[in-house]
């Protein structure tokens, strides 16, 4: 018989067949106590919630259930579907805190206990595409772009290589750099899968930090320039520029045509790559190079070339360099800002061969780069606004 060791008595208790009085096990249920075994399990379960939402959303029952509540067995009719695996779905989910029955009996007039009159919670309401903080477009690109890579990771970690790349089997060199413009649909829907995420930093952002010291900004990346219109509002002597790849800038070009004059005479759009300092626009004094969630898109050898790049379009040590990031480190372990930097450091690591930085790593690129570190300033959100300044 071999001697336990300390890690093994601390660590590998019988939690299963120790089991408590019938009234604690109630009462710890109750308040949502879950023993180690128990959380795993449920935690290894969570990548099936996912594709409920995801179902959901696709067989419009979001929108639906909009219109007026409705029974399983109608939106089965309506849907053509089986009632009883809708049923199940909606059961599902309403474990989770998205749909939720209202007035239902024991058992309905088809025996099915399960269904009743449906009806949005304040959860299920943000996967409707006519919700304010939609995450409609989220889901979609997570499910239809980022699923299967994932069940790479495993590989890409043991090779030491991206794994949307390696579940490709090499058919792309990458998602920007040839998959998006090979599938023009799912590049709309990134698009305006980023535009939903935006939603989740950029009021923060624009109250938390003083941008109205800004001249000029230069929105590198800037895709249809939402946040730049919203910073625009914000500072009325502001002039902007939106800097993205000429594909993007078309459409730009239209969304602009559309804004008020006074708005839109404010705004210049030039077409262009980061990792062409040719065609990057020299920054004023007094004005920023902004760059919002788009480091973390890549490598660190990337990341020198941008940074280099723009370094070159500075002329003046009078200009500034903003960076919108999440980071990771900023807060405790097991905060629920640093869940989510976590969890999308590992969704970067998966796409795209890029990181979520500390700030170690932002100002070891900025050494190397030509930049300082000015400042790290944390906003009512996820994101931290980056501030440095050429040397």
């Amino acid at each position: 018989m071999t001697l336990k060791t300390q890690a093994e008595k601390k660590y590998l208790r019988d939690w299963l067949r120790r089991l408590p009085p019938r009234w604690l096990f109630r009462l710890f249920a109750w308040f949502g106590f879950k023993p180690a075994p128990m959380k795993a399990l449920i935690d290894a379960s969570a990548f099936m919630l996912p594709q409920w939402m995801y179902t959901a959303i696709k067989l419009d029952i979001p929108e639906l259930l909009l219109q007026r509540p409705r029974s399983a067995r109608e939106l089965a009719e309506e849907l053509s579907l089986s009632a009883d695996r809708l049923v199940r779905l909606l059961y599902a989910l309403e474990q989770h805190g998205y749909f939720k029955r209202v007035g239902r009996r024991k058992t309905n007039h088809d025996g099915n206990q399960l269904d009743g009159v449906w009806e949005h919670t304040a959860l299920s309401a943000v996967l409707s595409e006519k919700h304010p903080n939609t995450i409609r477009a989220i889901v979609l690109h997570w499910i239809e772009d980022c699923y299967a890579p994932s069940g790479t990771l495993l590989h890409a970690i043991k090779a030491d290589g991206c794994a949307f790349r390696l579940h490709h089997e090499g058919q792309f060199k990458g998602f920007f750099e040839d998959y998006l413009s090979t599938f023009p649909e799912q590049s709309r829907q990134f698009s305006n899968a980023m535009s939903a995420t935006s939603a989740f930093t950029d009021e923060a952002v624009l109250r938390d930090f003083p941008w109205s010291r800004y001249e000029h900004v230069i929105d590198v990346g800037g895709s249809n320039g939402s946040f730049l219109e919203l910073l625009l509002e914000r500072c009325p002597k502001m002039k902007g520029t939106i800097f993205d790849l000429e594909e993007v800038i078309v459409g730009a070009r239209t969304v602009w045509s559309e804004k008020p004059s006074q708005l839109a005479s404010r705004v210049t759009l030039e077409a262009g790559s980061f990792f062409d300092v040719n065609t990057i626009p020299k920054l004023p004094e007094s004005s920023a190079f902004v760059l919002r969630n788009i480091l973390h898109d890549w490598s660190d050898d990337e990341c020198l070339s941008i940074l280099s790049n723009l370094r070159q379009a500075m002329p003046s040590e009078k200009s500034t360099l903003v960076l919108i990031e999440l980071g990771l480190g900023f807060d405790a372990n097991g905060h629920v800002l640093e869940q989510a930097r976590s969890t999308i450091d590992m969704l970067m690591m998966t796409m795209f061969d890029g990181r979520e930085r500390t700030r170690t790593h932002f100002e070891n690129l900025f050494k190397q780069t030509g930049f300082e570190l000015k400042s790290i300033t944390s906003t009512r959100s996820v994101a931290h606004v980056i501030e440095a300044t050429p040397i």
